[in-house]
């Protein structure tokens, strides 16, 4: 927007009082600042999250928006971008749906990163609502909610207002980090078979003299279909459906191994969760120096195990290593580890946090070059193409939850123990296939020496150890009367210049 003052040519003085308005309504909407990011979203296998396969089908809402700020202007903005400035913006703009899409698939609204708190409606009807700008989260969206063709309508509204004591993370006074608020990573509508795959652990065990490994998937469905069969014990029933795992390598894509198919049972709709196993032979370990990857392929199908028809594919990138703590040391495949690295901080001059898939790959290499084994993401989880970048370049990532600074009568809160909960599990849902992910950190420079602060980083590490086993940690400045590092995997003492 531009703003001028309403002279003739040869006019050379301004009443005072026109001047100062005039200057406060530029001043005014200079004030709602937009950082622009507005690349598509990430397509094919390196995306970080919900990779491309045959049998899925995005449809991409980056580009174009309308958007109107609460109290302020109304216009068009490129999505992904950052507003830097504090307040409420609704955001919306049309799609299309295909007869096709509507009678072939179910659908899922995707959204890598929207700061802070947002409700999202189609079509005049609410969906759901998530508060967290860092984690990622997905929700199934009602097929009677969309119609066919092009008139489908999304609309969000985001809020990064912060709140002292009840938001995470929570408003800080001095040395936070910037609040950018808006949609700032990917965002799209996910399209998946009728019934489908709907989440994969994996794992990995290396045999002691890493002459072979063990690869364990785990796979849960969504969804419904026409089944046969005989009902079992207990009212279950077992199906025509059934689920097997291949592994490629990923540089040349050869096939390394392959799983038998697994029998699917499901009682009513509820699928049963499958487990399928792969050996390899002489496997390539995933380390800094020699950072080797795997591509898994797991396939839902339809048939006997000798002639299927596959209904959906879920992929995903894997490495295999050996991480452990021995004796005070860390250690990967074996061999004592030092850490050297860097903390990372989401934001640019040009994007704010809205950072594109270019930028952050720039980023990494850079750090790469510096001779860097290790990134701490401070204080919230990354984009989810960085921790894909991280296992492809070959650095150690430290992921933590957005707690900085937090005195122990704000930890103590059930309401605000229950914000860090929901956090921390989408956090390490999302992120715990990527080799690269070193350790779920808890929080960082929090009041650590009370009764409080133990209680509730006890809770939080019960939590992680619950969804995966690395280790865990929280940035610590108080080191005399901290009451908690014994709870923890690794001792992170955050060291600061005046110190």
């Amino acid at each position: 927007m531009s703003c001028s003052p309403f002279l003739k040519p040869n006019s050379t003085r301004v009443p005072v009082a026109l001047l100062a308005l005039l200057l406060s309504i530029c001043d005014g909407f200079a004030e709602y600042r937009f950082l622009e990011n507005w690349s598509p979203a990430g397509k094919g296998s390196d995306v970080g999250y919900f990779l491309d396969t045959p049998y899925r089908s995005k449809i991409d809402l980056s580009g174009l928006w309308n958007y109107t700020v609460e109290g302020g202007p109304s216009g068009t903005v490129r999505v992904p971008s950052a507003f830097d400035f504090t307040g409420t913006v609704t955001f919306e703009r049309k799609f299309e749906i295909t007869p096709e899409m509507v009678d072939k698939f179910q659908f899922f609204l995707v959204m890598f990163g929207t700061n802070h708190a947002c409700e999202v409606s189609l079509n005049g009807d609410f969906i759901t609502s998530h508060a967290g700008g860092y984690t990622s989260f997905y929700q199934s969206i009602p097929k009677n909610t969309l119609q066919v063709g092009k008139e489908n309508v999304i609309q969000v509204v985001v809020s990064n207002r912060l709140d002292p004591r009840r938001t995470l993370p929570l408003r800080s006074n001095v040395w936070g980090w910037r609040n950018y608020g808006g949609i700032l990573r990917d965002v799209f509508i996910l399209a998946v078979p009728l019934l489908s795959i709907s989440d994969v652990v994996a794992g990995s065990t290396l045999s002691a003299d890493g002459g072979t490994a063990t690869i364990t998937v785990g796979a849960t469905f969504e969804g419904t279909a026409e089944t046969s069969g005989l009902e079992n014990s207990g009212g279950k029933r077992s199906s025509s459906f059934g689920m097997y795992v291949e592994l490629l390598d990923k540089i040349t894509g050869f096939l390394v191994a392959k799983s038998q198919v697994v029998p699917l049972s499901h009682a009513g709709n509820d699928w049963d969760r499958a487990h399928a196993e792969v050996r390899v032979d002489n496997p390539k370990v995933w380390s800094p120096e020699s950072p080797e990857l795997y591509f898994a392929r797991v396939f839902l199908v339809q048939g006997t195990s000798k002639d299927f028809t596959v209904i959906d594919e879920y992929d995903l990138n894997l490495g295999i290593r050996k991480l452990e703590i021995a004796g005070g040391h860390l250690k990967l495949n074996g061999r004592q580890v030092v850490l050297k690295g860097v903390v990372w901080q989401e934001d640019h001059p040009n994007f704010g946090s809205a950072m594109s898939y270019e930028e952050l790959e720039k980023d990494v290499a850079q750090i790469k070059s510096l001779g860097a084994n290790t990134i701490r993401f401070g204080n919230h989880p990354p984009h989810p193409y960085m921790l894909n970048l991280c296992d492809r370049y070959g650095l150690f990532a430290m992921e933590e939850l957005p707690i900085a600074g937090a005195p122990s009568s704000v930890l103590a809160e059930e309401y605000f123990v229950e914000l860090a909960s929901t956090a921390l599990r989408e956090m390490i849902v999302r992120d715990r296939h990527h080799v690269s992910v070193l350790a779920w950190g808890v929080g960082d420079e929090f009041e650590s020496s009370t009764p409080a602060a133990r209680t509730f980083v006890e809770a939080m590490v019960r939590l992680a150890r619950s969804l995966d086993n690395r280790p865990t940690y929280y940035g610590a400045r108080l080191v005399e009367s901290d009451n908690c590092s014994d709870l923890v995997d690794i001792a992170a003492l955050n060291l600061h210049t005046q110190d």
